[in-house]
């Protein structure tokens, strides 16, 4: 039976494990507070805050809205302990965690209206920072602190929703551009079918229909005429299914990541395979066209591969992080395939066949990487796409 392991929570990625990190060391601050002057409320109430919004940046882009609704909450409750606190808090690093966790949804989040809530609610956040409100608890409310204090924090909130909602539609123009080029290689490959192979089916269909109404044959060389017609008329038909198939947008219908899963349990019983949480394969259905595309291909071909040339066993390992995605599969180099035949038909280290080379300019197209090769007896493949 295969054993389907889905990894409930994936790996942080690196950047936001180090912010993560950055925003802890700072919690330090106010927790030396406590060691201090002891357990009051209001510094045990700073480091929590403190620690909240660390844990929470951490999950900035695996859980895009968690993270955003907690660390924004978080702020919330912040700015209202440093207005209602007896005593001078201060100003913490721990601030920069806001724009971050904005740009964060600002990039990824498909639905925009929280990125849209997001800005709204930083650029009033900003008008009311821990800095405007310290300095009115110990000097009386002036104006001219929300210009010194808040212009600044408003423009970095408005540049973390600007910037990443430009990336964002870039990258959609790009998606939009690749669309329409597989769409025009297609409609030009359904034109060279129909024009070339089906003119071609159709013109060997007529004249051995010609043959059997022209002049005398045998029993033998009339049933041959007859199988030629038929296989010509069903190949015919298949050219023109395929045409339409062709003019058709229909890689979209192909591309559901959430249909991972399914390719996976058709390896075989000895393969053991590895499968995104269902949270992630959700997210990633939002992907543009072209990533979606290429990591349900990406997995077809592991799993084409291993099936087809593999000796029954390996494993085949699917993982997705925020935008980024790797697949990766190993079995012994056995069956008829490509890892079968590699003796014969490529030296060790070396990888081949037409659906790798085809995924191969795709991966790259996406900025990614794909490598393929036998070490040792052992037919690895990797392929790795990065935001």
């Amino acid at each position: 039976m295969v054993r389907l392991e889905t990894t409930a929570v994936p790996p942080t990625p690196r950047i936001d494990a180090a912010y993560a990190a950055v925003f802890a060391l700072i919690s330090v601050m106010p927790a030396l507070r406590i060691a201090e002057f002891g357990p009051l409320p209001w510094y045990v109430a700073d480091t929590a805050c403190h620690v909240l919004i660390a844990g929470a940046i951490a999950l900035r882009t695996r859980r895009v809205r968690l993270s955003f609704v907690a660390v924004y909450a978080t702020f919330a409750a912040y700015a209202a302990l440093v207005a209602a606190s007896p005593v001078n808090l201060g100003l913490s690093l721990v601030l920069f965690a806001a724009p971050l966790s904005l740009w964060a949804v600002s990039r990824r989040e498909p639905q925009r209206r929280w990125a849209v809530a997001g800005v709204l609610l930083g650029v009033i956040g900003a008008t009311l920072n821990p800095a405007v409100l310290v300095a009115t608890s110990t000097a009386g409310f002036a104006p001219w602190r929300i210009v010194v204090f808040g212009t600044p924090a408003a423009v970095i909130i408005v540049l973390a929703y600007l910037i990443p909602n430009q990336q964002r539609l870039a990258a959609e123009r790009r998606e939009t551009e690749y669309r329409d080029r597989a769409q025009a290689e297609r409609l030009a490959l359904s034109r060279d079918l129909h024009d070339v192979v089906g003119h071609g089916l159709t013109a060997i269909s007529v004249r051995a229909q010609t043959a059997l109404f022209l002049g005398e044959q045998t029993t033998g060389h009339r049933e041959a005429l007859v199988d030629i017609t038929r296989t010509a008329a069903d190949a015919l038909a298949d050219i023109r299914a395929l045409i339409d198939a062709l003019a058709s947008d229909s890689d979209a219908a192909a591309a559901d990541p959430r249909e991972i899963p399914k390719i996976l349990s058709h390896v075989p019983a000895a393969v053991s395979t590895t499968a995104p949480a269902t949270e992630d394969l959700d997210r990633a259905a939002d992907w543009p066209l072209a990533r979606r595309l290429v990591l349900v291909r990406s997995v077809q071909e592991a799993v084409t591969n291993l099936s087809k040339h593999g000796d029954g066993d390996g494993r085949v390992t699917v993982a997705v992080q925020g935008d980024a995605f790797t697949v990766t599969a190993t079995n012994t180099v056995g069956g008829s395939g490509l890892a079968g035949d590699a003796s014969a038909t490529q030296s060790e280290g070396q990888s081949g066949g037409r659906g790798l080379a085809g995924l191969t300019e795709r991966v790259e197209d996406l900025g990614g990487s794909l490598t393929a090769e036998i070490v040792d007896g052992v037919f690895r493949l990797r392929i790795e796409v990065t935001p």
